[in-house]
């Protein structure tokens, strides 16, 4: 068999088709290379972008960032919002007693509780109860939470001594140890209160004609708790500080 071939057309062809299989070669090497720097300098703008918000985050008042608001646990109960933890995800319920839930039956009765809360010319004083307080906003919270996720009920209140101020005692009276004073059983000792993980109460001081903000919380996890509601001891030990002033991160 007989092939008619012609030798210089043959080089001219497969010359063409060289060049355009190099062209196409080092076209798609630029592109890779292209998305390749892409790619690590985006890669490198997340990092850089983490690593801002964790700087936040750690000067911050609540340093777990909010990932998702008014989350729903048990039935069809909306909380506050969770947080992102290590690992996992911590439901938040928020507890905002006044002053009004220290009065006694006679000054509701009497209309004290539609009146301003410092009244102008009028110095008085009645027993202070914030274990009953703490035991109150606690028991509202707890239809909120199944059990199944790490779960913190904060405090932030405006009693007439606000609830940090008391220190440990009433907050350890409403949910750890042995009390006097009729307040009933310990919360956190009762199987009820299993899917509650801590309770963290929440305090801010203001100063009049300063432009700043300090910040005291003080948090006390369950014992007894459900392993899956149990706020780690770290979330814990991070979420308990001394009156301190409130950070701002410089842009």
């Amino acid at each position: 068999m007989l092939v008619d071939l012609d030798v210089n057309d043959y080089k001219q062809t497969t010359t063409l088709t060289a060049l355009a299989a190099a062209s196409c070669f080092g076209l798609t090497t630029v592109v890779l290379a292209y998305l390749w720097g892409s790619n690590v300098m985006r890669r490198r703008e997340f990092e850089t972008s983490f690593g801002r918000m964790a700087t936040v985050m750690y000067n911050s008042p609540t340093p777990y960032p909010v990932i998702d608001w008014e989350p729903v646990d048990a039935g069809d109960r909306k909380l506050e919002y969770a947080v992102a933890i290590p690992d996992q995800r911590m439901l938040v319920e928020v507890k905002s007693p006044g002053w009004e839930a220290e009065l006694s039956a006679d000054q509701r009765a009497a209309g004290r509780a539609k009146e301003p809360k410092y009244r102008e010319n009028v110095f008085e004083g009645g027993p202070a109860g914030p274990v009953q307080v703490i035991r109150r906003a606690v028991e509202k919270a707890l239809p909120k939470f199944s059990g199944n996720f790490p779960s913190l009920v904060v405090i932030s209140d405006d009693c007439f001594v606000n609830l940090a101020e008391w220190g440990w005692g009433p907050l350890t009276m409403a949910l750890t140890q042995n009390a006097v004073g009729g307040y009933g059983p310990r919360l956190f000792v009762q199987s009820t209160y299993s899917t509650i993980g801590a309770v963290c109460l929440f305090r801010t001081v203001l100063y009049a004609g300063k432009n700043e903000v300090e910040y005291q919380a003080l948090c006390l996890g369950n014992p007894n708790t459900k392993p899956s509601a149990a706020v780690p001891e770290m979330v814990v030990k991070r979420l308990t500080t001394d009156l301190r002033r409130a950070t701002s991160v410089a842009r």
